[in-house]
């Protein structure tokens, strides 16, 4: 029908359309300087903390935290 036509065309414009983020929005990254804490203000990522792999290592708790609330933030937002 012309209205399922009309549905798969909008929905096919939009996927490429990213969702503003909101400022405030916290990331966690894994990157080479081990694993950052991100910020997302004024249109930028800025790093609120970075934990090194060495503190990581002794601080192994806190890195699986980080981890397991990186995967939480993922799945949130998945299910958005």
């Amino acid at each position: 029908t012309n209205t399922q036509t009309l549905q798969a065309a909008l929905t096919e414009n939009n996927k490429d359309v990213k969702k503003p983020i909101a400022d405030g929005t916290v990331r966690y990254v894994n990157s080479r300087h081990g694993f950052e804490v991100q910020r997302y203000s004024s249109s930028n990522w800025l790093a609120v903390d970075v934990y090194t792999k060495d503190a990581c290592q002794s601080h192994e708790k806190t890195f699986r935290e980080m981890l397991d609330k990186k995967r939480q933030y993922e799945r949130l937002s998945r299910s958005i």
